[in-house]
């Protein structure tokens, strides 16, 4: 369960890029009155527009420091980011892959995930930047993420909603928001996800 009050989405492009065969736009939008989410917007430069849209839902995998950036190709990623990438998507950035097809792709972090990771007061200053952190600290910031879901989940409980209710409503303001794009087709609209991004 997670209801909040509808939103206009009021996105904010904070940079836009031209990537050769498409353009890509990091960028943050309401899906609460309160709440901005960070995501990416991928759109081909080669397709006939307005083109499908999908939005491309992150995994969980066990590590916390990188949402969407899991399924985006990021200019000099971190060597830890790579690795995992080559580990568990075959060293492929889904959402680079899918805009290369001819699809406009949104990806955004997943509550608990990424931009939205859970920083403490007490964390060292290099957690506020994953380009910093170390090996070491990653593994560390995983191990302390996963600790601590359980104790996530209740809190929501405690407060009257659900873990589930608010992925849920981020990505169906994501879906919202993807399909007010003018390079979009509304008639045709999907999603594809990988381990809880499969769940969602």
């Amino acid at each position: 369960f997670y209801s909040p009050p509808a939103v206009s989405p009021a996105p904010d492009v904070i940079r836009r890029t031209d990537r050769g065969d498409y353009i890509e736009e990091y960028l943050t939008f309401q899906t609460t009155a309160d709440l901005r989410v960070p995501g990416y917007v991928l759109i081909p430069k080669k397709a006939a527009l307005p083109a499908p849209g999908l939005v491309v839902l992150h995994c969980h995998g066990g590590a916390y420091v990188w949402g969407k950036e899991k399924v985006v190709a990021l200019q000099n990623e971190h060597s830890a980011l790579s690795e995992f990438k080559q580990r568990l998507y075959e060293g492929t950035s889904i959402a680079n892959e899918l805009v290369r097809r001819g699809y406009v792709v949104i990806t955004i972090d997943m509550f608990y995930w990424g931009e939205r990771r859970m920083l403490l007061d007490e964390d060292p200053s290099s957690y506020r930047d994953p380009q910093r952190m170390t090996g070491d600290e990653i593994a560390a910031f995983n191990r302390r993420s996963s600790q601590n879901e359980q104790l996530v989940a209740r809190s929501l409980m405690t407060a009257g909603i659900t873990w589930p209710g608010v992925l849920l409503w981020d990505d169906l303001r994501t879906l919202d928001y993807l399909a007010s794009r003018p390079e979009v087709d509304r008639q045709r609209l999907g999603c594809v996800g990988l381990s809880v991004g499969g769940y969602r």
